[in-house]
């Protein structure tokens, strides 16, 4: 018996070392270069193409747009004259509005790694997305940059993105609130932020939003992340749930030390972390 926990403890020693080792080979390079990046040391084109983005709406506001079920195409014609970031696959609410996102972001690998073709076809805005997500693409949009990424077992809020993101299983959406604050943004505004899950019946503003095999795919992949293979779609959304609104506070509390404000503009949904403010009310006395 003793013999046995001897082996099993030396496997482990091996595995988290092996573990470990990987992480440093991926990771600390790009520790080294985001250091440099930081001083203005631009050594690609995509890295100046990221810098040039720097402060460039310094002090304006924007619309960070979701996929939940709330969204509508009124909600996007109100604000169609706004700078706004969509994300994943909002393009297939297009055809009802003349609305058009002026960056589009996506960090999800499953979708990088399906949908690039599409992505390619219908996305005319300049593309956000992480470099290890980049290199996942099959084709993607003309005006495309990456933003550089680690993997971390916690989620921290970058203080410039121009050296790298910490990625940690951050939704889209705090993608898209990070980049906000790097353009210089000071007013953030969520709409169609329900806070749902893909693989819900009613997670999107359009039903059959995603395939049933890649819905399948983010239930098993929810599954292992969370080490319970025999985990129900109900902790599933609950892990979800919780582990987002946690980041939402980081990402929160980031934004109050620069003075940034993001408010809730979906109607409904779960997320209480940022104080609400309607459309109706930001549009009250437009004509």
């Amino acid at each position: 018996m003793e013999q046995g926990r001897v082996k099993q403890l030396a496997h482990e020693i091996v595995r988290v070392g092996k573990s470990k080792s990987r992480w440093m080979v991926e990771n600390i390079p790009v520790y080294v270069a985001g250091f440099g990046r930081g001083l203005g040391i631009y050594h690609s084109e995509n890295t100046r193409r990221l810098a040039a983005f720097q402060n460039k709406h310094q002090g304006q506001r924007c619309f960070v747009v979701g996929n939940g079920p709330s969204l509508t195409a009124e909600d996007l014609d109100k604000i169609s004259g706004e700078y706004s970031f969509g994300c994943n696959m909002v393009y297939k609410i297009f055809s009802q509005t003349s609305w058009r996102p002026s960056y589009h972001c996506v960090s999800d690998l499953m979708l990088s790694q399906n949908k690039g073709s599409e992505f390619a076809k219908y996305v005319e805005s300049p593309y956000f997305t992480l470099k290890s997500r980049y290199r996942e693409l099959d084709a993607c949009p003309k005006d495309t940059v990456y933003v550089y990424d680690i993997n971390h077992k916690y989620y921290r809020v970058s203080d410039n993105l121009l050296r790298y993101v910490v990625r940690s299983k951050a939704t889209v959406v705090l993608f898209m609130i990070e980049l906000a604050m790097y353009m210089g943004f000071q007013e953030i505004y969520l709409l169609g932020v329900d806070c749902t899950s893909s693989f819900e019946k009613q997670g999107h503003f359009v039903e059959n939003y995603i395939s049933k095999e890649l819905q399948n795919k983010d239930l098993d992949r929810t599954r292992e992340i969370m080490r319970k293979p025999d985990a129900t779609e109900s902790e599933i959304r609950r892990y979800h749930l919780e582990r987002d609104m946690h980041r939402y506070e980081k990402i929160k509390r980031a934004a109050q030390k620069r003075q940034v404000q993001i408010f809730n503009a979906t109607r409904g949904g779960q997320l209480e972390v940022f104080p609400r403010k309607s459309l109706n009310e930001l549009y009250k006395n437009s004509t």
